[in-house]
């Protein structure tokens, strides 16, 4: 198939903002950067990995890097992207490459909320800055976007994800992410806890313990979910056949990467693979605003934007 990586221009800058209204966007993915899809205006429906997500008006979702997506809508909206230089920013890409985000304002909990409006309140700034004409405002970009990992790393990753309360241990999230990525550069190979255990210096009842507390509950579970990624992504990328595409991500035999592909994505892979395929068949229909009508949209969004925090915060 045909879905491939879509550079971003970035400038010499981390951050690339950029506001258009979506009727289809076709599949594609970004290698190295973490994307932000924020609706100031109407809706547009995601689909990514497993899931579909309608994002509404003034919500906002993440889409981690080497997620294939694709957006589509049947009504007017107006979206915010942003996409963050992964490669750019003062954390290792090595190790951010292998965390899983997950900044989703239709599925937040009460101590995220602080920090959706914050990363929200960036993002129009950045779009403010870009779309004005010398608003006499010039934001750092690196230590913005430093910021903005900094705080998806805290608030909105997987390990988080199911965390009601807010709580979070440094040192037992800095285990998981090395567990991730062990894990995630040994998927194609035979890979067992033992092994973790002993990089750990752990016993392997521990790491048991230890991952079942975890979101993932347990090794088997969050190395089967690595493979069945990297197979889409294969199969999606590549005219490889799909039993092809599971051995190579770590699969023994077909007759187990078929039931779970469809446990996890709701369909077999052919429906899949086809269903991607039809969505290509639609030519993409993007329209770019010129700078005026975004400059005149975005003072009177952020007008309302920040009244509307001001009410809410003040009850």
């Amino acid at each position: 198939m045909d879905i491939k990586d879509i550079e971003i221009k970035y400038d010499n800058s981390p951050i690339h903002i950029e506001l258009c209204s979506v009727r289809h966007m076709n599949p594609h993915f970004h290698e190295k950067s973490l994307e932000f899809v924020y609706c100031l205006k109407g809706k547009v429906s995601l689909f990514t990995n497993f899931q579909k997500f309608t994002i509404e008006e003034n919500q906002i979702c993440s889409i981690d890097s080497r997620d294939i997506h694709c957006l589509h809508s049947d009504e007017d909206n107006l979206i915010l992207f942003c996409h963050i230089n992964l490669s750019n920013v003062s954390k290792p890409f090595d190790f951010l490459q292998y965390v899983f985000f997950a900044c989703e304002s239709f599925n937040s909990y009460p101590y995220q909320q602080s920090s959706l409006k914050w990363l929200e309140r960036t993002l129009l700034s950045f779009a403010y800055v870009k779309y004005g004409d010398d608003v006499g405002f010039y934001p750092d970009y690196g230590k913005t976007a430093d910021e903005i990992i900094a705080v998806m790393m805290r608030y909105f990753n997987y390990y988080t994800y199911f965390n009601s309360d807010g709580y979070f241990n440094d040192v037992m999230y800095e285990r998981f992410q090395r567990m991730l990525a062990y894990c995630h550069k040994n998927f194609h190979k035979k890979i067992n806890i033992s092994q973790i255990a002993k990089r750990e210096n752990i016993s392997k009842n521990y790491a048991s313990q230890f991952l079942r507390k975890t979101n993932v509950k347990s090794f088997s579970s969050i190395l089967k979910f690595i493979r069945l990624y990297e197979t889409e992504h294969l199969m999606l990328t590549d005219d490889i056949s799909i039993a092809e595409a599971s051995y190579a991500c770590g699969f023994s035999d077909p007759k187990y990467f078929y039931p779970a592909f469809k446990e996890w994505y709701g369909r077999t892979p052919k429906e899949h693979r086809n269903w991607y395929r039809d969505f290509m068949k639609q030519e993409t229909d993007m329209y770019y605003p010129n700078r005026q009508e975004c400059f005149e949209f975005l003072e009177k969004y952020i007008t309302e934007w920040f009244l509307r925090d001001t009410v809410i915060s003040q009850k």
